[in-house]
Parts: C-alpha cells; sequence; structure tokens
C-alpha cells in the first residue's frame, strides 16, 4: 500500500462479520450476472452465425481455435498413410525387418560407391578406343586437353512484379475455380486403360522395313516414364507433351489418369475458359505460375491446342480469341519449368495438323494415340462385357473384336453401355446376346471409324514433329536403297553367268 491508502485504512473503522459476508454475497452475485450476460451473448452469435450459414454467408471473423494434440495426431496419421498403410503386418509374426527398405538404402550406397569407378573405366576405355583408331589410320595420337572448369557467371535474375501480394492463397484459388481456371478431373487410374501390345513391331522394323507406331498398351509405359519425375525424385522429364488422336480416343482418360497417379491439380488453359481474360493477359499468366508452384504437383491442361496456332481463326470461334496464350505460352509458362519444379504441361488435340507457327517449340514430346488393333478391340469387348452381370462367359467375342478393330475404344464402351440397359439384361435368359446387335447399333446411330486419309494426316504429322521418327524415315530410305542395289547385283551376276554358258 501507498502511505495514502495506509493512513485511509487506520481511520477507517473495522468491518463486522455481517458486513464482510455482505460484501462478499454482492461480489458472488455480480460474477454469476457476468457469466449468464456472456452465455446469452455467445448464444446470439452462435445463432447469427447459423442462420447465415443456412443462407450461404460465411464469417470469416468467427474463427475456431486449434487444438496443438489434434495437430500432432494428423501429422501421424499422414506419416503413417504414406508409409506403413500399403504394408500389411498380420503375416510377419516374427517382426522381421522390412528387406526392401534395408536393400534400397544399401543399393543407392553402392552405386554412388561403384558410379566413380565405372566412369574412370569408361574413360580409359575411351582412351584406348582412340589409340587403336589412330594405329589404324596410321597417324600419332593426340591426347585430349583437360578443360579447366570454368565458373558460373552469376546471372541476375529478374523478379517479376506480384500482382496479388496483399491477397490469401485462399481467396485466389476461389477465384480461379469460379473462373474455371481449375478442373476437378475424375478418378481413373492406369488399370482403366485397356490397350495391346505390338508384338509384330521387331519383324515390321527389320524383315518387311516398315516403321511401326506405338501400340496403345505400349502408351500406358510411355506415360509412366513421362511422370516419373512428378514425384518425389527430381528426374529429368519433358515439360510438355502433345497427345494427339482421333475423337473418343482417350485423351481425356489419359490427363485424367495422370492426375489421379500423382495426386495433382488440374488448371485448365483452353480457349474457352482463357478468352474471360483477354483485356488483363498478364495477370492470367501470374496466376498460372504463382498458384502451380504453390499447389505442386499441377498439370496444365489445354484441350485442343492447335487452335492457339491458327493462322486464319473461323468467324465461329472468333469469340474465343484462341490465339491469346500462343506467344506467351513457351516463353512465359514451359520454359522457365526447372527439373524441380513439379508442373507438367499436356496439350489434347484431334485435328494436329491445322496447329501451325510455334507448336512444335511449345511441347518436347509428341505422343500418338494409334488405331485400335485386333488385341486391344478383343480386351476392350470382354472387360466391358463381363462386367455386367450375369453375362455370358462364352460369348463370341473374336468376331466382334475383328469387325471392328478400327473404332475407338471410346465409341466401343459407350456402345456397348447403351446397348445392355437394364430391359436387355432382364432378357438375356430367353434372348441370348449376339455380337450383330452390337454392330447394328454401330451402323444405325452412324458410327463409322476414321477415314484412311485422316489417318495417313494423323502419319504424316507425327513423322515432322517427332525426332526419332524422322531419323526413322530417313533410315528406312536409306535400307531401301540399299536394298534395291543388292537386288539388282544379284540381277547382273545371273545375266552375266547366263551370257558364259552361252
Amino acid at each position: 500500500m501507498t502511505l495514502q491508502e495506509f493512513g485511509e485504512s487506520l481511520t477507517k473503522k473495522k468491518l463486522t462479520k455481517e458486513q464482510k459476508k455482505a460484501l462478499a454475497d454482492k461480489a458472488k452475485a455480480l460474477k454469476l450476472k457476468l457469466k449468464e450476460q456472456s452465455k446469452k451473448e455467445r448464444k446470439k452469435k452462435e445463432k447469427i452465425i447459423k442462420n447465415n450459414r443456412s443462407k450461404g454467408i460465411m464469417d470469416f471473423s468467427y474463427e475456431i481455435g486449434e487444438n496443438k494434440n489434434i495437430v500432432k495426431i494428423e501429422q501421424i496419421i499422414l506419416e503413417y498413410k504414406k508409409e506403413w498403410e500399403f504394408i500389411d503386418e498380420h503375416l510377419n509374426v516374427k517382426e522381421l525387418p522390412i528387406t526392401e527398405w534395408v536393400t534400397n538404402d544399401k543399393f543407392c550406397e553402392v552405386y554412388q560407391e561403384l558410379r566413380l569407378i565405372v566412369d574412370e573405366m569408361m574413360r580409359l576405355e575411351y582412351e584406348l578406343l582412340q589409340k587403336a583408331l589412330a594405329k589404324d589410320k596410321k597417324k600419332k595420337y593426340k591426347a585430349p586437353k583437360k578443360k579447366k572448369p570454368k565458373k558460373p557467371k552469376a546471372k541476375k535474375e529478374k523478379k517479376e512484379k506480384d500482382m496479388t501480394a496483399n491477397r490469401m492463397i485462399e481467396s485466389i484459388y476461389y477465384e480461379m475455380e469460379d473462373k474455371g481456371l481449375i478442373r476437378k478431373h475424375e478418378k481413373h487410374t492406369f488399370d482403366e486403360w485397356i490397350g495391346e501390345y505390338n508384338y509384330c513391331a521387331y519383324d515390321l522394323r527389320n524383315y518387311m522395313m516398315r516403321d511401326s507406331i506405338a501400340a496403345k498398351g505400349e502408351i500406358r509405359d510411355i506415360i509412366r516414364e513421362c511422370i516419373i519425375g512428378m514425384g518425389p525424385l527430381d528426374i529429368t522429364k519433358p515439360k510438355s507433351i502433345i497427345l494427339s488422336g482421333p475423337l473418343n480416343s482417350g485423351k481425356k482418360l489419359l490427363v485424367d489418369i495422370m492426375a489421379t497417379e500423382i495426386g495433382a491439380i488440374v488448371i485448365n488453359l483452353s480457349p474457352e475458359i482463357t478468352y474471360k481474360f483477354a483485356d488483363n493477359v498478364n495477370y492470367l499468366i501470374h496466376l498460372v505460375n504463382k498458384m502451380s508452384r504453390i499447389l505442386q504437383p499441377v498439370i496444365i491442361e489445354i484441350q485442343q491446342c492447335h487452335r492457339m496456332f491458327w493462322k486464319k481463326v473461323p468467324k465461329e470461334d472468333e469469340w474465343l480469341c484462341p490465339g491469346l496464350l500462343s506467344k506467351f505460352l513457351f516463353k512465359k509458362i514451359v520454359k522457365p519449368l526447372k527439373i524441380t519444379d513439379k508442373i507438367f504441361v499436356v496439350g489434347t488435340t484431334d485435328i494436329p495438323w491445322q496447329g501451325k507457327g510455334k507448336m512444335k517449340k511449345c511441347f518436347e514430346k509428341v505422343i500418338l494415340l494409334p488405331r485400335t488393333d485386333y488385341g486391344t478391340s478383343y480386351l476392350t469387348w470382354r472387360k466391358t462385357v463381363l462386367s455386367f452381370n450375369g453375362m455370358p462367359r462364352d460369348f463370341e467375342f473374336s468376331p466382334l473384336a475383328f469387325v471392328t478393330r478400327e473404332y475407338e475404344t471410346g465409341n466401343m464402351i459407350s456402345v456397348c453401355k447403351e446397348v445392355l440397359n437394364v430391359k436387355r439384361r432382364m432378357k438375356i435368359s430367353r434372348f441370348p446376346l449376339k455380337p450383330t446387335e452390337f454392330v447394328d447399333h454401330f451402323i444405325e446411330n452412324e458410327i463409322f471409324p476414321i477415314n484412311e486419309a485422316d489417318a495417313t494426316k494423323f502419319l504424316k504429322w507425327y513423322t515432322k514433329n517427332h525426332k526419332l521418327a524422322k531419323q526413322r524415315v530417313k533410315f528406312m530410305k536409306i535400307m531401301e536403297v540399299l536394298r534395291l542395289a543388292l537386288e539388282k547385283k544379284k540381277q547382273d551376276q545371273k545375266e552375266k553367268a547366263k551370257q558364259k554358258k552361252k
């Protein structure tokens, strides 16, 4: 107490027991009143929040506190799902260590040690081969000069202005979702992709002198290789690919499969959505670059990407402004991507030969979805028909697959679902299923495979834009010239032998 308070306490009269009880009762009454008022106010706020939520109004000022223990439990659950959920410990009765994890760790250590030794041995072998080549040409061997490693110059990176620096990430995400830039993809896996391998590729290339394209079963493996770098390992991968093929060939399905396998978010940059940003293209590019690096892994999808590179835009599609991103796609989206960035640009086209200009630069890898062969058509019919309950196992799949061997798999699946409706499945016990029902449905709805002219256009475009396809075409021409030269020599030798006999 201060001196004044101490002086006042001396002058004050001492309270009796009854007065002290009265003061204590008043203090308790005040506390109870305050508690009741706080409860009433809390109930009023909760009622207001519930009414607003029912109307669709969210009050962001009302925040629920987080419990530290619950956050820890959630983190532990996520770690369990990543590391232990796929392991069955019921079989491991003796609680032995998991050999795969041990062998993988040791394999990495051994690989790093042996890699240095293998590199040295390869360099020594290369020097020996160079010496042997110099002896054959009767020249002096000149040892290559060891180049000193140049110090990389520090480049000054230009920092772009952040147009959305004052905004929350959630608000930017909801804006992109409202405008259709973020597409909710369907969940599909590689098991749903039906396709058979091309078992005649070796014979076609080496004996028939024909270039064989990857079959639908091989495309599954090609896309898996492209996706490996989108995982935790920083492996070199193509920054962008283009999926070309006819209608209902499975291009959108492949994009959905990639997104589900990686667990990625799909950003759609097709002209039907980008025309909304015709007045402010830089803002659109900023949104895509910023959010794609925050929300990794991300797949940037461009449906019918040939429309971006039209020379003459048709009048029907002028309102879409399809060439809006044609100048900026390579420079500002594809080129700045690094190995560590888990971002993948995918374009899909039905008419790829109409895309001209910078379309080759924007997409590093070209994948052509071929026409279905007998094997793929057989697998599609068998899998789709037998997926329905009560279907006969002895159904004649092979003739149906032979007739529809050039139809697209998407058309086959849709026709199968339309024919095998509920009414038809109820009558199968009385009227057995026949392959002519599917063929008649194709003819009635005028569903036909692509023409040979369109198929040749796809092949020509593929050979022009694919690097390995160009090299294969040149190689095939050289082999044909050599074959013709050998045949002429044999004919000349036979004619000379006949003349000598005469």
